[in-house]
């Protein structure tokens, strides 16, 4: 993803301002996700780990980037804790 869309796109709900996952978050991400402790905000199980996302700037929510394209559908969105 290009680092000038960062300053146009925002989460669909919140309509918060995102911004790149650090990698010590995503590598904390991964592993809760490898423990099958994730889940998107439709409450279905997240089983891949990602390579990259987005963050809110709460930080109550993840937009996966997958190829290059983040996913900004609603459903897609990954609930950080109880934040949601």
């Amino acid at each position: 993803m290009q680092e000038q869309l960062l300053d146009i796109v925002c989460c669909p709900s919140t309509h918060q301002a995102l911004s790149r996952l650090d990698r010590a978050a995503l590598r904390e991400l991964n592993e809760r996700i490898g423990a099958g402790e994730v889940r998107r905000i439709d409450e279905s199980v997240v089983t891949n780990p990602l390579r990259a996302g987005l963050i809110t700037r709460d930080g109550s929510r993840i937009y996966p980037i997958i190829d290059g394209l983040v996913d900004l559908l609603p459903d897609s969105a990954i609930v950080v804790g109880d934040k949601a």
